[in-house]
């Protein structure tokens, strides 16, 4: 039922201005209030926020670094990756992740390149305990 909620919530904001979009959202909670759904409203903004990465996921390539510090050369290897897969590099929107450890994530469509400190590390245990 979020997913519902949650669609119903985006098509909406695709048919009126973004500033509006705090009176949406108060409109939402009355609805879940007077439905008595309004222990759904964490879940109903999760599920928004994963449709709204979807979409922005198949429009263009979205890049995900660990700091602002690794901004140039993310952007730098996410406009190689994006032409050598034909996908239009203009459109490339970077987004700051505190959860990674270091490096960067390059995701477009139809591919994801995995440059973080994270994979690093997974790939060096997977190495290790193949070994022994």
């Amino acid at each position: 039922m979020p997913r519902y909620y949650a669609l119903a919530l985006k098509q909406y904001l695709e048919a009126h201005p973004r500033s509006e979009l705090d009176v949406c959202i108060e409109k939402l909670k009355q609805v879940l209030a007077r439905r008595g759904h309004s222990t759904l409203y964490p879940r109903i903004i999760s599920e928004f926020k994963k449709e709204i990465e979807k979409d922005q996921r198949s429009k263009g390539t979205m890049v995900t670094i660990a700091s602002q510090s690794e901004k140039a050369t993310a952007l730098k290897e996410s406009e190689r990756i994006a032409e050598s897969n034909n996908v239009d590099s203009k459109h490339i929107q970077v987004t700051v992740d505190e959860d990674l450890i270091g490096g960067f994530l390059v995701q477009g469509p139809g591919f994801r390149f995995d440059n973080s400190t994270r994979s690093k590390l997974q790939a060096l245990y997977k190495s290790l305990t193949k070994a022994n």
